[in-house]
């Protein structure tokens, strides 16, 4: 079944699925959700490649040496402040859009069973919870 998800949704849940346990969940729903981050991985690792595309093109000439002042706590000056607030805010706005764009999604959605016993296997937070089943639960 198709649906419709911004990329931001589906990095969010990819993020927390890829790393959870399926160790109560009976085969047949292990296999289904492994199909279903087949999906999801597509599309999280497309998105931190273009992150980091951005994050590369987009630095200051003397970027890394105000990150590692920054990093270290040392005082930045205002110049320095300045050129970080401006690169956060280049970032951001350069990925935005790839957030916000939506991304068809072909697979079969676990049902209410299947995600009670995925969650069960994990200890996610209930706004977790909420956006791993906004995305691949029915």
């Amino acid at each position: 079944m198709a649906v419709k998800k911004t990329t931001e949704q589906i990095v969010a849940a990819f993020r927390l699925i890829n790393t959870a346990k399926i160790s109560k969940m009976e085969d047949t729903e292990k296999f289904a959700l492994i199909k279903a981050v087949k999906h999801l991985k597509k599309v999280g690792t497309d998105f931190d490649d273009f992150l980091k595309d951005a994050q590369e093109r987009l630095k200051p000439e003397d970027f890394d040496k105000i990150a590692a002042k920054y990093q270290s706590k040392d005082e930045l000056t205002a110049d320095e402040t300045a050129a970080l607030n401006k690169y956060n805010k280049d970032v951001n706005e350069c990925v935005q859009g790839e957030l916000d764009k939506e991304v068809e999604l072909d697979f079969e959605p676990l049902s209410e069973e299947a995600l009670g016993r995925f969650i069960a296997s994990n200890d996610f937070t209930v706004a977790e919870i909420m956006t791993i089943s906004d995305v691949i639960g029915a």
